[in-house]
């Protein structure tokens, strides 16, 4: 079925073979199906329409007379606030005839609007190239937000979240020798667990969260087996590929990649590599010649199909010693009144070495940098709760083992002013929840919460007995979170059950606080 287009632009009759190339392949079939806007445009025209199509393709300008600013109908009517007003969650393009000096830096500012997904020059559409990437570029937005409509909430009904961390699945992951029947045995086991409906279905999360340690070495084919097990759980919960996010543990870091730095490698006839192990004190002025750098690769092209998302994307500077972006945010559910945030807290040889977590400042400084921008292009999504992943606790002593990630104090007293945070990471193999204060300078508290691994008990990790994950349901009121609770699940050697249930509110003045 051809995509729904919305088309408005002031000029379509002028640019119709453009349009039309775009919408029909060379063949002949129909990717598009063109509903453009009549001119003169009228607002109640484009409201109207904006409602029937999948996806909104729009003239940088759109004023012939030159008096209204960019987006702008008429000066004071602005077509992205129009359109967000009857279809916020519709994917914009934007479109020129051609990209400069003018345009370019106007284009920059409307990217950052999460509804302005890309933008394409339609003198570049006589490339058949060109028109095949922004087919792709329109079909995978279509189906982002497709898929965020099957999380559509009534403004007062219940988001819930399913937390998960810490399966490391590898050789060690379980006592008995068929990995996959125990894989399949924990879905069922999660999926029975959950509550039920008055109908006896169960009540199936919104979202699946994973705070780190998928795989135990970091190895291809572990991966391959984490992330197999968790699209089992998403499909039998049924929950949306964009409704998933995962932020790497220690554990994702390719081991054989991560310790490369610490190995000569002499080439000698073709094919034959020969290895010596280098002295670990010596290994740090060679390091950046190393595949040390790329360890977390392997993790992202696995979390990237499990996703559908880049969120992990490895940036390939070989002037630069980190590989790995240090976060991601997701504002596509801030329409349910949350946005998500995803810290990458894992050092190189993250499996050897777990207590180096760090979350650099310059990381930080650039989410921050991010979100001030957010705020202003959303001003009027101020009060989104934020949804903090990370693997590491950014707080020292919490839990039994005192690994946390250092610069998590800087991290949590940038985030404080963007929002009520909860805070979810793993890592420590521990059930808790609570409430902090984000840092000893304020009083207000963020909530968090780390879960017990799902997985089946392994004879070399005895803390992992208390095996278990959370159910977190967010109260929303006017599309607004007041309220969460979280359950703590616990195996009971029966499947899992709800061993601890904590309630908080949101308050006005001091962030997330304890029910009794």
């Amino acid at each position: 079925m051809p995509i729904r287009a919305l088309v408005i632009d002031d000029d379509f009759a002028g640019r119709r073979n453009h349009y039309h190339r775009l919408a029909h392949g060379s063949n002949g079939e129909s990717f598009l199906e063109l509903r453009p806007a009549t001119v003169p445009l009228q607002p109640d025209q484009i409201a109207n329409l904006c409602k029937q199509v999948q996806v909104g393709l729009i003239d940088i300008f759109l004023d012939p007379k030159g008096d209204a600013e960019p987006l702008e109908i008429v000066p004071g009517v602005n077509v992205l606030t129009l359109i967000h007003e009857q279809n916020p969650r519709l994917p914009i393009f934007v479109v020129s005839s051609h990209w400069d000096s003018l345009n370019m830096p106007i284009y920059q500012e409307l990217i950052r609007r999460k509804q302005v997904k890309g933008g394409f020059s339609l003198r570049l559409l006589e490339d058949t190239s060109e028109c095949g990437r922004v087919r792709f570029e329109l079909e995978r937005a279509v189906k982002e937000a497709e898929g965020l409509a099957a999380i559509s909430l009534n403004p007062n009904e219940d988001l819930l979240l399913l937390h998960l961390s810490d399966l490391q699945v590898g050789a060690t992951w379980v006592a008995e020798k068929d990995a996959k029947a125990a894989g399949d045995r924990l879905v069922n086991e999660v999926f029975q667990a959950l509550p039920t409906s008055i109908s006896g279905n169960a009540t199936a999360p919104h979202l699946l969260v994973v705070t780190g340690d998928v795989a135990e070495r970091g190895e291809p084919a572990e991966l391959r087996a984490g992330f197999g097990l968790l699209s089992k759980l998403r499909s039998r919960l049924e929950i949306s590929r964009e409704g998933c996010f995962v932020v790497p543990g220690n554990h994702d870091v390719s081991l054989a990649l991560a310790s490369s730095h610490l190995i000569d490698y002499s080439f000698g006839s073709p094919f034959a590599v020969e290895a010596e192990p280098r002295n670990p004190r010596t290994a740090a002025t060679t390091r950046e010649r190393g595949l040390d750098r790329f360890g977390l690769v392997p993790f992202q092209e696995a979390c990237s199909a499990f996703t559908g998302r880049g969120d992990w994307e490895p940036r390939v500077d070989f002037e630069e010693e980190t590989r790995s972006p240090g976060w991601f945010h997701s504002h596509a559910l801030s329409a349910l009144g949350i946005s998500v945030i995803g810290i990458n807290t894992v050092t190189r040889l993250g499996p050897e070495n777990p207590a180096s977590a760090t979350v650099p400042q310059a990381v930080v400084n650039q989410l921050v940098s991010h979100l001030d921008a957010f705020q202003r292009h959303e001003p009027g999504r101020t009060d989104l709760v934020q949804l903090v992943l990370l693997h590491h606790s950014p707080w020292p002593g919490i839990g039994d083992r005192t690994l946390h990630a250092s610069g998590g104090d800087y991290l949590l007293s940038q985030l404080e002013r963007f929002g009520d945070c909860i805070v979810l990471f793993g890592h420590i193999h521990t059930p808790l929840t609570n409430v902090r204060t984000y840092n000893d300078r304020t009083h207000r508290q963020a909530l968090y919460a780390s879960p017990s691994t799902p997985s089946l008990p392994a004879s070399d990790r005895p803390e992992d007995s208390l095996r278990g994950f959370q159910l977190i349901t967010l109260q929303r009121e006017s599309d607004r979170v007041v309220a969460a609770k979280v359950q703590q699940f616990e195996y009971s050697g029966y499947g899992f059950r709800v061993r601890d249930d904590a309630r908080f509110r949101r308050d006005v003045h001091s962030g997330w606080v304890a029910q009794p």
